[in-house]
Order: C-alpha cells, then structure tokens, then sequence
C-alpha cells in the first residue's frame, strides 16, 4: 500500500512538473532561509552552556539612575561572601588595557586581558591543558595563556616556566595553557593575570568602595534563595557604599549566567575594552519571527498551490471512493504525498545551506556548523511542520468530497476555497511588505546616523595606542609629527574617545546643593585636543600653554554637565574632582563620542600632566591629516614611531573606522533584514505565478469566448490581473500598521533617530505591487494573446 501511494505521489509530480517544480523550490527556499536562522538563534541561546555549575553561576549587576551596568566595586565580594552564607565562591574581573607582550623577537599588543581571583578556574569550566588550576595564579608574577597564544609566541615548545615580558617592565611566568575559548562563551579573553596583581599596583582603586571598575561573579549554593541572597548583598551594600553613591545608586541584584549573552540592555556605559560579547534578546525574537513567518510563506504557497490543483484530482478521488477507498486512506495517501515533496525540499534546503553557510557566518559574524547532532531534531521539526501545516487542509479538502458528485463534475466549496486562496495570498504580501518596510527604515535609520553631526570630526583623524615606555616619548614623538606638513594636529587623551575609562560621582562645584550627585565621565586630555577634532566651544576658551595653570586647576565641561550640575554662568566657577581643585574655563558642544541609542553623557576634561602616568595603561595619541598623501604620511607616522619606540608595535586606526563599529549588529541587522525581505517576496511571487498560470489554464474557454467576442487584449489583461492586484492592496492595508508599530518600537532604542515617513510604507506597497503585477502579467499575456480557436477546438 505504501509502495503504492509513493508511486502515485511520484507519477503526480512528474505529471506537473511546472507545479511541482514550484512548489519544492518554494518550499527549499523557506526551508534554507529557516535553517540558516534557527541555527544563528540556536548559537545565541546555547551561550555558556558548557559550564558545569551553570546555573549556580550569577554575575552582579548594579542599577543606578543611569540604568543597569555590570560594573561592581572590588570590596563588594569578598565582604558578602563572608556575610552571605548562600555563596559558595566568588571571582573579580578586571578587564586589562592594551598591553605589550614580548618574547624575545616577537612582540605584539595583546588587548584581550583580564585579572581575575584564582578560584575563576573552579567556578568557570575553561579547562587548563597545562598547569594546575589551583596555583597557576597564586603569584603576582604568573601568568596563564590560550593555546593560540602560546604557539604565537613559543610554538609548540614546553610552555611551562616560559617568561614574557609585559609592557617593558613586568617579566611573567606561564603557569598554565588554557584551552582556547569556546566560540558561545560571553567571557572572551587570550591571557589571565592574578588578581594580587591589582592589590599591589592599584590599592587605592582595589580597596575602594567607590570605585565601580571590576566585574562580580558568584557561585550560589544550589538550594541558595536568590531573593533571600539579592536582599542580604544589597543591605550590605547600603552600610558599605559611600554616601555620596547612595543618592545615585539604587540597588544590586543577580543576573543567572544563562541570561548575560542576551542582556544588551545592561550597559557597561562604554566603559573601556568591555571583554564580554553580548547580544540583544530582541533581535533573537525578531530572527525566530522571521525564520517561522518564511516558513509559512512557504508552507502557504504549498498549501495555495496544492488547492488551486485539487480540481484535477476530484474525479481521481471520486473512482477510489467507489472502489473502496475510506476517506482516511486517501488522506494518507496525500499526507504522504505531500511528505516526498517536503522532504525533496529539505534535501535541497540542507545542501543549499552548506553552500550558503560560509557566506551566511560572514554576515552574521558566527562559526555556524551543519552537521551538530542537534540540528537533526530541527530538520525532522521543520519536516514534520511542512509536511502537516501544507498539507493538513489540501488532505482533508480533497478526500471529503461526495464520490457521486464529483464523477459528475460537481465540486462544492469552490467558493470557499476560493476565499482561502484570497486570504493565504494576503497573508503572504503583508509579511512580504512588513519585511520591506522593516528594510527601509533599517537603512534610513542607519543613514541617518551617518549624516547627523556629532558635534565632532572623525574622518582623516588617526589614532596609536601608547602603552608604557611609548606614553613617556609622547612629547618627542608629537614635536617630530608636526614637521611633516601633512599632519594638521597631534593630541592624546587618557582612553579612546569612543570609550570611557572612568565615570565618577566625586565632583564639587560652587552652588552645589546638599544630597545633589551627578554621575560624570573624568577625562584627561593633551592640548589641542578640542581643536584637533573641531568640537565646538559654547563659552569661555579651551585649554592652552599660554595659561600655565591650565595643567594642574583648570576645566572643561560640556553642555550636559552643566545642564545636570545646574551651574549658572559656569566660567570661572569653582570646581574639584577626587584628585584635582581649581576652576571651569570653558564649556564645549555635547558631543556623540559613544552610540546614538544613548544622549550625551556628562563630561568633565582637564590636562594631564604626566603623559606616561595617566595615559600609559590606556591612552591614545591622535593625529589628524590633510587627507591629501594619506598613504606617505602614515609610512612616515610609521616610521617616526618605529625610530622612536623599538619597544612597543606600531599599530595605528582609522577613528572613523571604529566610531562606525558601533553599529554593525544594526547593519548586520539590515543586510539580513534585506536579503530575507527579498526571498519572502520571491517565494510570494512564486506562489502568485502558480495561481496566475492555474487560472489562466482554468479560464482558457473563457477567454477564448471572450476574444471571440471582440474582447480586446487589454480587457482580458485587466480581467485576469484585478483580482491579484486587490489583494496586495488589501495586504499593504493590514501590513502598514503592523511595519508601524513594530518599527516605531525599534527606533526607541535610539536616542536620536529618523521619522518614520508615510512614503517608506507606501513605496514598500507600490515595489510589492510591481513586482506581483510583473509575475504574474507574463502569464495573463500568453493566456491574452493564445489564438481563441485553440480553446474552443473541442467545444
């Protein structure tokens, strides 16, 4: 019986050929598209799973008026976990500036870095190939490395009790080999220090209850109240906390490991080198949105197609009734026919996808695999789907038919089924629609982002680390820089512009009210800075050499500081930091340093007067060209820098290169949004060009009746299109506010964004409308202009 109704199923597919090859590369296209996605969100969720202790494992957020941050205070674990019975362990990390490794002849900058407390190896699973977990930190002097860097640097030697030499002057011992990290860890990172490092060079940052620059990690026992705990850590942090944090800071809570990957809304306000990698759950959800809505419209063409063909069945059906057949064995035999074509179409998906998988992890930025053990249950899911969604109405549809009357000719319901068909096809250009204007306001967005003044110039401005020895030849190297008339300007600032290295609550100002914090971001900077990158001045005057007393007691605030201090005439007002006492000189433009989904912070600047001191673990040199010989004046950058820093790799950056870093999940977003936008109308036209060439083939008496009658080509052009071209309006109705509502609630990510246009939607309905006009005019042409005595020759 089975071999049977496969031969029938296989007869019925070679016997329509133009159907069948319809529907299985509609069917294989939704099934590509899906498979692709699913295996992207199925990266994203399975984050950190490989931890042992995963779900004992918590990492501290902190929540201030600014929002929520991962950033915690070194003293704060220690001092719960001896309070807190619930914890079981803890561990501190600091992430580490750009830093110079060498080892003999090889030297390089090493950015990924991070100081950690020694028991980070038994609460984290990153096994150690070499050395022992438990005293592999317990010196200042040790060090562990990854696999990759340890044949960077040794090859594959014995690695143990090797020295590297950490920016020029600390000398560290490998105790131990990390397996490199697995790709779907939120933890990234190429080497570990020891925490007791931190205690002996930075004591005064450590041992503050002010300072919020360490990231918390906790172990819970496994029968731990999270609530009870939460409740304990946070009236400690109350009686520890310095009071002036108080009116800022409003609580601390626990964050389960499972759900840090896709926490993009806990900032770490930009803090310098953040070493997590985090996505936004929103982006998973709108991914798994589009992944099952292709599918669909996939699974509706195949069902769409398959009840515009039933008519040719109806007899078919009709013979097996009255031979015998039950209504349940015919619904069998379509189920199954239906099967042969979903899988066909999942064979095909699955060798599409390995041919589309390199070129889908560029885009998307992942190491996606096929073949994982895992991916079995997805295609059987995505088999079973198809297989049942498709066919489950065309089954019941075709085999409830009255065996009498369909022998006679007789088939009910075509006014019903017509309906369906209607209302499937709609459904199909409104998704269609949403996904295109979805892409257009992605684009403008990003557009929009490109061309809105930050309130600072980024293009032909260069950028060096300077870490170590370099920060100490600064002087030297910006008086030999500026020979070369090429280049404009040379500056430093103590970190990245497009980072923060330190936000701070410690600031007086004359007229400051009792109980009145204001959270800023303190940053030194070199003169010219403002100059160099054209950042605008509102009052008062810039820092200057002229002014001696610049150095040590002058500063400048933005327009957002002193909106939130609430200074009045600020210039010449008193102000102090932590460290330093004098008076404001000037007040600069707000700037957009950081990403547009958030305002501009409030800023304070003032001069660094020692180089190497204050920006030798974290600072940039900046230079700006003329744009005119880029290419000679960076070979003499070059070097200029390798004359004068033997010790230290030349390594230099575009600013505007990485100011647009900012935004590739938004573009990565929008190429995908574009690509999937342009296969869901594909597979809609697909459908739309089987329903036109079936009712061209339907109506073929008709029109030929029509011709004869004196019905011109235009007429019957008409006739046969109004119905498709009503129902794409009918789609561009229900799908405009959808596309308005869910893109309204994306751009209120950003701070500053575009206005969403009636045109963007319009243009999404006209460019539908086009293209279904031009798929399915094709066959109403030929079905216009076929000779009429060919239709009518057997009448």
């Amino acid at each position: 019986m089975y071999s049977n109704n496969l031969k029938i199923a296989i007869r019925n597919l070679l016997k329509n050929k133009t159907f069948s090859f319809i529907n299985i590369f509609g069917l294989s296209i939704g099934i590509t598209c899906t498979i692709l996605i699913l295996l992207w969100v199925q990266n994203e969720v399975n984050f950190d799973k490989f931890h042992k202790n995963g779900n004992q494992i918590y990492r501290v957020v902190q929540e201030d008026k600014d929002g929520k941050n991962s950033r915690t205070p070194a003293l704060l674990a220690p001092e719960i976990t001896v309070k807190v019975p619930e914890i079981v362990s803890f561990t501190r990390i600091f992430k580490l500036p750009n830093v110079i490794f060498q080892e003999e002849t090889n030297i390089f900058h090493e950015e990924n870095g991070i100081v950690v407390d020694p028991q980070f190896f038994t609460i984290f699973d990153f096994p150690l190939i070499e050395g022992d977990p438990e005293t592999a930190l317990s010196a200042s002097s040790n060090v562990i490395i990854t696999e990759t860097l340890a044949k960077k640097y040794f090859g594959n030697n014995d690695l143990i009790n090797k020295t590297i030499n950490i920016d020029g002057k600390n000398a560290s011992v490998v105790t131990g080999v990390i397996k490199d990290i697995p790709k779907n860890s939120h933890l990234k990172f190429d080497f570990v220090l020891p925490f007791c490092l931190l205690e002996a060079i930075m004591p005064s940052d450590v041992n503050n209850w002010g300072a919020f620059n360490y990231t918390t990690y906790l172990q819970l026992a496994p029968e731990a109240n999270i609530a009870a705990t939460n409740q304990k850590i946070n009236q400690i942090a109350k009686d520890k906390l310095p009071s002036q944090l108080l009116t800022f800071w409003n609580k601390f809570e626990l964050q389960p490991l499972s759900q840090i990957h896709l926490s993009a809304d806990i900032s770490n306000h930009h803090f310098l080198g953040d070493f997590t990698v985090v996505e936004d759950r929103n982006t998973v959800y709108i991914f798994s949105c589009i992944a099952l809505l292709i599918l669909l419209l996939a699974c509706v063409n195949f069902m769409n197609l398959s009840i515009a063909q039933s008519g040719k069945r109806t007899r078919e059906n009709g013979l097996k009734k009255v031979m015998g057949s039950s209504s349940n064995q015919l619904r069998k035999q379509f189920i199954g026919e239906f099967f042969v074509i979903s899988l066909i179409a999942l064979v095909v998906a699955i060798v599409v996808v390995n041919l589309l998988l390199p070129w889908f992890n560029q885009i998307s930025g992942k190491t996606l695999v096929v073949d994982h053990p895992q991916n079995i249950v997805s295609y059987l899911a995505i088999l079973l789907f198809t297989t049942l969604f498709a066919g489950f109405y065309p089954a019941f549809s075709l085999s409830s038919h009255n065996p009498v009357n369909t022998l006679r000719g007789q088939v009910f319901g075509a006014i019903k089924t017509s309906k369906l068909r209607s209302s499937l096809v709609i459904f199909q250009f409104s998704i269609s629609i949403i996904l295109v204007a979805s892409t257009f306001t992605v684009y403008r967005q990003l557009h929009y982002i490109q061309d809105k003044k930050l309130g600072f110039q980024k293009e032909n401005i260069v950028y060096a680390p300077i870490p170590g020895n370099a920060a100490g030849r600064y002087q030297t190297m910006k008086e030999v820089l500026l020979k070369n008339p090429d280049i404009l300007a040379v500056s430093a600032k103590d970190c990245l512009p497009t980072t923060t290295l330190r936000n701070l609550v410690d600031f007086y100002w004359d007229d400051k009210k009792p109980g009145q914090e204001v959270m800023m971001e303190l940053t030194g900077v070199d003169y010219q800075y403002f100059e160099e990158l054209n950042i605008g001045l509102l009052a008062g005057r810039s820092f200057s050499e002229a002014f001696p007393g610049d150095a040590s007691n002058a500063f400048i605030l933005n327009e957002e500081a002193v909106k939130q201090t609430g200074l009045e005439s600020p210039i010449g007002k008193k102000f102090a930091s932590w460290n330093k006492s004098g008076t404001i000189v000037g007040v600069i433009k707000n700037t957009n340093f950081k990403s547009l989904h958030e305002k501009p912070n409030p800023q304070v600047y003032h001069i660094m007067k020692n180089i190497q001191e204050e920006a030798g673990l974290t600072g940039v040199m900046l230079m700006k060209l003329n744009g005119a010989k880029q290419a000679e004046t960076l070979s003499f950058i070059e070097k200029t820098w390798k004359s004068l820093n033997s010790d230290a790799p030349f390594d230099i950056h575009f600013l505007d290169q990485t100011y647009d870093q900012l935004y590739s999940s938004e573009r990565r977003i929008n190429l995908i949004f574009g690509y999937f936008s342009i296969l869901a109308i594909l597979i809609a036209c697909l459908g739309l060009f089987g329903l036109a060439l079936h009712s061209a083939d339907q109506r073929r008496k008709e029109i030929g009746i029509r011709k004869v009658n004196g019905a011109k080509i235009s007429e019957i052009l008409a006739m046969l299109n109004k119905d498709f071209v009503k129902w794409v309006v009918v789609a561009f109705v229900i799908a405009t506010p959808v596309a308005w509502y869910a893109m309204t609630k994306w751009l209120e990510n950003f701070a500053y964004k575009t206005e969403l246009s009636w045109w963007i939607f319009a243009l999404a309905g006209l460019l539908a409308l086009g293209i279904a006009l031009l798929t399915v005019s094709w066959q109403s042409w030929k079905a216009a202009t076929r000779n009429p005595v060919e239709a009518l020759r057997y009448e």
